[in-house]
């Protein structure tokens, strides 16, 4: 089954530094996808701290991996093609 590879990226926003209160976050404006390199969650860091002008800044990339674990459309399709 197919690996769906990206990385969250978590902050306290409220400038309270506690784990209760993180914020997983990973979309801009132009994007609304997590991003899927490590370079492209520090871009996302980088302008999110630009724009909140934080003072302290505890951004963290995680990096995730989901297993799917039903066939997708296109591979069903392509089994059936293949019984044929």
């Amino acid at each position: 089954m197919p690996k769906i590879k990206f990385f969250i990226i978590s902050c306290s926003s409220d400038q309270i530094l506690d784990t209760r209160k993180l914020y997983v976050w990973g979309e801009t404006e132009t994007s609304k996808w997590m991003p899927e390199t490590s370079r492209e969650a520090e871009r996302r860091i980088e302008l999110c701290h630009k724009k909140m002008q934080c003072q302290i800044c505890d951004a963290e990339i995680h990096r995730a991996e989901i297993v799917r674990m039903k066939e997708t459309c296109l591979r069903m399709q392509e089994s059936i093609k293949k019984v044929r």
